[in-house]
């Protein structure tokens, strides 16, 4: 009987094929990772400067999500390179808030997942900030009207979105009075203030309204109407405001009476520096003191619990 030997080369180079054939069939089983699958959400809760939005990953494309969130920019297709904000990990639904944006801008937000294959990005969304206006706000009657001074103020119900910077009331002789005219500076921020007028003229019809001052612009409120009173009986008004006499130093004529209105909320007195001549004793918020000059001369005072406050009175 003959038998027949296979050379050794020839099984080893038989075996290496079924290797290499069998690492190809377990290699061409074998799935392959690819990006994730998406959604974007619609964006809410617009404001000026800030927004809502999300995503849910559908699938995570075989691989585990590292990171996940939004990302947006004022351009189409916006990626994580840009601005961004992540919302954790893992598959399913998720929310992100968008901060730092400019009033009155449309934007495009896209959400996006991350895992070993790389980044996958949802489908693209727009929305606009909201506008930013001009604020609101009503001028309050004018009250305590004497020959020269008066008191007003407003209320600003609504900044129009951005920091008010100042506010105050401004008047004029013709109507629809602006900053440019005569206006007071009553510091800034919503809600209701009180502004003094001064070096008013006796006898004479003002317009006054109050205004607010924000990024957008200047508003203003509604337009009122005064008299100051005449000199009528010789009454020169001088209020007591903000630490001091206002005006410091008035003239006035023989027989006219000077009346002071404390304006602050402390204390204060109209002492003559002449001893002996006039002496208000404490004249508290909202009180008055009047003093009539029968005598021409240059009378100065001061206030005996605050001696750095000072006025003068010329009589002629």
């Amino acid at each position: 009987m003959k038998t027949n030997f296979i050379p050794e080369n020839r099984i080893y180079s038989t075996l290496m094929t079924v290797l290499a054939i069998s690492l190809l069939i377990v290699t061409s089983c074998k799935k392959s990772d690819s990006l994730p699958a998406l959604t974007t959400d619609n964006v809410t809760a617009i404001t000026r400067t800030t927004a809502t939005s999300g995503g849910e990953i559908t699938s995570d494309g075989g691989a585990f999500i590292e990171s996940r969130g939004i990302c947006w920019s004022t351009s189409t297709n916006p990626t994580v390179d840009g601005s961004k904000v992540n919302a954790g990990s893992g598959t399913g639904a998720f929310t992100a808030d968008m901060t730092d944006l400019t009033p009155d801008t449309q934007y495009y937000v896209r959400a996006f997942a991350t895992n070993s294959a790389g980044i996958g990005y949802g489908n693209q969304v727009t929305f606009t900030t909201e506008l930013t206006s001009l604020a609101l706000l009503t001028t309050a009657e004018a009250s305590m009207i004497t020959s020269i001074t008066a008191v007003s103020g407003g209320n600003i119900t609504s900044d129009g979105g951005e920091a008010i910077s100042a506010r105050g009331v401004c008047w004029s002789t013709s109507e629809n009075p602006t900053v440019t005219d005569n206006k007071t500076d009553d510091g800034a921020g919503s809600g209701e203030f009180e502004s003094s007028l001064t070096d008013l003229s006796p006898g004479t019809t003002y317009y006054l309204r109050a205004y607010a001052t924000n990024s957008t612009g200047t508003a203003y409120g509604n337009q009122i109407t005064f008299t100051t009173s005449e000199e009528s009986g010789g009454i020169t008004d001088v209020l007591i405001q903000n630490m001091a006499f206002d005006p410091s130093t008035v003239t006035i004529s023989v027989n006219t009476t000077v009346r002071w209105t404390n304006k602050d909320a402390i204390g204060h007195t109209v002492t003559s520096d002449t001893g002996g001549l006039f002496d208000s004793g404490t004249i508290n918020s909202n009180g008055t003191y009047s003093h009539t000059f029968n005598t021409a001369g240059t009378y100065t005072y001061h206030c005996s619990i605050h001696p750095d406050m000072t006025g003068t009175v010329i009589v002629n």
